[in-house]
């Protein structure tokens, strides 16, 4: 256990590396090195040295995976430049880079460090646990509260050579830390699981007004699922749009609107956001968040601009990931239409006509996105409600 009270930096560092240490108290331990993960100092982390020399030195991540003879030391310091340049976790962006396997980097780090490896789906979470950490910090770190003991919160967590990150737990929850290792996706899919109910839709008088700036990937970055959602769905109506594209790449996911027919690239954002905003939207559309295979459809809706909009979400597997295509239906842009305002010929119009007639058989409508099928459909249910054989 790291305490607040250390008499020494050696000897914060000496009791953060034992195994047996029953985490970190809620104050700031009296100069603790950061491991090589800490970002947001004025440099790249400078992280432990790199030449296995040094006795007592700081046990970190990095330091690890250069031991061990997973990395060279050159490959390290490229991933903790590009961690403390996005503002990222080292070991999010080794997997990312495809460095190391996301499993395999935790099964390594839990071996090392002599922490249990735990395998969440079988694991009881507690409520009360994963609301002393804030959803936007657990989203941001990869950590998850689980279990509170005897003063004490057991966290998930990819990275437990992250002193710094342990310090602002322990500060944020007033208890000492015990991490326990999981994966990445693990640990991402039960933050989207358990903090669920907490992100309701944004619907306030502010929300509803017209946005003094285009939405933008800058302020997408900065924001929850929830809140992306949201801004993309508002930004869509105000542009007219009638279908947004969700569509993962290699590197960046991709946002698209269809407008007037025609899909228009808008933005594009990291690849990381893509898992929690496609999770965020099953869960808001009542879809099985732990299907990645199979094709799911799902319906929700939202205010915006003082009315009701309906939207269809379909997400689909690709290559590269899920994408999903949302439909605005503005019901305030709705009209329905006769058959005689469909531009229909006349005696196209007139056997169509027949057809509706008929007391069985089936008729398809087909065609591209915004060639108006719907419209058609709709047309053809007015005119059946209006025959005098229906």
């Amino acid at each position: 256990m790291v305490d607040a009270t250390g008499d020494s930096q050696q000897q914060d560092i000496e009791d953060a590396e034992s195994p047996a240490s029953g985490g970190i108290n809620g104050t700031t331990a009296n100069g603790s090195a950061a491991s090589a993960t800490t970002v947001g100092e004025k440099g790249p982390p400078k992280g432990p040295p790199l030449d296995g020399s040094g006795r007592g030195r700081t046990f970190s991540l990095a330091q690890m995976l250069v031991d061990t003879g997973i990395l060279q030391g050159e490959e390290v310091a490229r991933a903790q430049q590009l961690a403390w340049e996005e503002r990222q976790p080292l070991g999010r962006i080794l997997v990312r880079e495809g460095m190391v396997l996301s499993r395999d980097l935790a099964t390594l780090t839990a071996l090392n460090l002599g922490l249990p490896m735990l395998d969440l789906r079988n694991q009881t979470i507690e409520p009360e646990a994963v609301g002393l950490i804030p959803e936007d910090t657990a989203r941001k770190n990869l950590v998850l509260g689980l279990t509170r003991t005897d003063g004490h919160l057991v966290v998930a967590m990819t990275d437990p050579t992250d002193l710094q990150l342990l310090q602002d737990l322990a500060t944020r929850t007033g208890r000492g830390i015990d991490p326990v290792i999981s994966t990445q996706e693990d640990i991402q899919e039960h933050i989207d699981l358990s903090y669920r109910l907490t992100q309701p839709l944004v619907t306030d008088a502010k929300a509803d007004a017209q946005p003094a700036e285009r939405v933008t990937a800058r302020l997408l970055r900065d924001a929850l699922p929830a809140q992306v959602i949201e801004m993309l769905l508002r930004q869509a109506l105000q542009d007219g749009a009638s279908d947004i594209h969700v569509e993962p790449m290699e590197n960046r996911l991709r946002i698209r609107f269809r407008i007037d027919g025609i899909l228009h690239e808008v933005m594009n954002l990291p690849v990381e956001m893509h898992p929690t905003i496609i999770s965020r939207l099953k869960i808001m559309c009542g879809m099985n968040i732990a299907e990645r295979r199979r094709p799911q459809d799902g319906q929700l809706n939202f205010e915006a601009q003082g009315r009701t909009v309906d939207v269809r979400v379909a997400i689909s597997g690709t290559v590269t990931g899920e994408m999903s295509v949302m439909r605005l239906l503005d019901n305030k842009k709705f009209t329905l239409l006769g058959l005689d305002q469909l531009g229909f010929n006349t005696e196209a119009q007139q056997r169509y006509r027949r057809l509706l007639q008929l007391p069985y058989g089936m008729i398809v409508i087909c065609g591209p996105t915004g060639s108006g099928k719907s419209t058609t459909l709709y047309a053809s249910i007015l005119q059946m409600d209006r025959s005098s054989g229906f």
